[in-house]
């Protein structure tokens, strides 16, 4: 759900406040006495950081943003993606189906064409789903019209042409039991995880475990980030942390569940399951609560530091607002599930 009277609020106050920036800039080229012109300018100063808060709470209640298919941005570009490939590279079949849960814009295909040799993409049926018409038109559009996405390390294109399948679907991850997708060898969620409602998520976990083969090696890969970088926040986000995750997946029947995090500039993790007997959906829920009710004491007690603070400049104020959002937002889910 996003803020919409939140989202017109901070709209508003950026027009606002961009007329009042309009006006004080013209108002300085007309004053000539420099202590007013001084005063005035500190008056500027201080109306341009009101103007980058509303900003910044505009992005913050706003929908996730929609990228061009194959655009990517550093923090995504990780190791743990790395590691999928090499995985992929060493699978013992000569035809490998892999799903990509949330495709996005197509992080996790782009990934491979460039990570992995010809014979190798030759093997690959790549079927990606997303809620996101526009996401998914764009992967349509970039396969149909052959559009270099990735290249090799010796220079060479690679295009979504160069998996044994591509396909696409319009699919919301809801309504995942009741969309017959087949079997698969990999299922991936890359970056997926946080923007689903917590106490949804060992629901989640039961479909994409249904969709594995029974082959022992076939896996379920789950990447997500530890913390949303500061200019893509989001209103309606739950981060997990990587032991957090691993303890959920052993709470849901995932007895060989494991995870590791990797430290970058926006610090991710990535955790690996093969195909469990049965997902203790109920057991995991009772984990999520545990873990929502813990997240919760966290984030008082950092926003009680935080108003404890004599300065607040611009960054204090974003990071107050983002602990305010969250323990908004971890209450609602806590309430939603008890009733």
């Amino acid at each position: 759900m996003i803020y919409q009277r939140e989202l017109a609020m901070a709209k508003s106050a950026t027009k606002v406040f961009e007329d009042l920036a309009k006006d004080l800039t013209r108002l300085i080229g007309d004053i000539t006495d420099s202590a007013v012109k001084r005063q005035v300018g500190v008056a500027k100063e201080e109306l341009q950081a009101l103007l980058s808060l509303a900003g910044f709470l505009e992005a913050l209640f706003s929908p996730p943003r929609s990228v061009p298919a194959g655009e990517k941005t550093a923090f995504r570009e990780d190791a743990a993606l790395r590691d999928v490939c090499q995985w992929l590279a060493h699978y013992p079949s000569q035809k490998i189906c892999v799903l990509d849960v949330g495709c996005g814009i197509g992080n996790v295909p782009v990934t491979m064409l460039h990570g992995l040799a010809p014979a190798m993409l030759a093997k690959i049926t790549y079927v990606g789903i997303d809620k996101d018409p526009k996401i998914v038109d764009g992967l349509i559009e970039a396969h149909k019209n052959h559009s270099p996405l990735a290249k090799s390390d010796d220079g060479q294109e690679r295009k979504l042409g160069d998996f044994f399948s591509f396909d696409v679907h319009l699919v919301d991850v809801a309504n995942l039991s009741q969309t017959i997708l087949g079997k698969f060898d990999l299922v991936m969620c890359h970056n997926l995880v946080h923007e689903i409602p917590p106490f949804a998520i060992p629901k989640l976990l039961s479909d994409l475990n249904s969709l594995l083969k029974s082959e022992t090696l076939a896996e379920i890969v789950v990447i997500d980030m530890e913390v949303l970088p500061r200019d893509e926040p989001e209103s309606d986000a739950f981060t997990w942390g990587c032991r957090e995750f691993e303890r959920l997946l052993r709470a849901a029947g995932y007895k060989n569940a494991s995870a590791t995090k990797h430290d970058k500039s926006v610090p991710v993790f990535s955790s690996v399951v093969t195909k469990a007997e049965n997902v203790d959906v109920g057991n995991a829920c009772l984990e999520v609560r545990r873990v929502l009710e813990q997240r919760q004491k966290l984030l008082i007690r950092s926003y009680e530091s935080l108003r404890r603070q004599e300065r607040k400049d611009f960054v204090m104020m974003c990071d107050i607002i983002l602990v305010l959002a969250q323990i908004a937002y971890v209450a609602r889910c806590l309430e939603q599930e008890d009733h």
